[in-house]
């Protein structure tokens, strides 16, 4: 079996094998152009959420901060007498 099944098809064009060809290479073009178009829109859509997981990610850490920051005096209050770290204080 080829590997250009569609060009082969289009050069044994019984009517006029030079137009068949040309017309399967103006389709080649427009899916070649429409691939294109949507690689294009993979990687920008990618970066995209790239800058969405690191806001993200800079979002939970504010988040814990806040927590933490709220949790610890009382912690320290309620339950340890004794002062320690926590694993996420700084």
């Amino acid at each position: 079996m080829s590997d250009t099944p569609r060009t082969d098809n289009a050069i044994h064009d019984e009517h006029d094998p030079y137009e068949a060809v040309g017309t399967l290479c103006h389709k080649l073009e427009r899916e070649l152009n429409a691939a294109n178009t949507q690689i294009g829109l993979l990687v920008s859509g990618s970066k995209q959420q790239e800058r969405q997981i690191e806001f993200l990610k800079g979002r939970v850490k504010e988040l814990e901060h806040d927590l933490l920051s709220l949790v610890f005096p009382i912690c320290e209050h309620l339950h340890h007498p004794k002062k320690h770290k926590h694993k996420y204080q700084e």
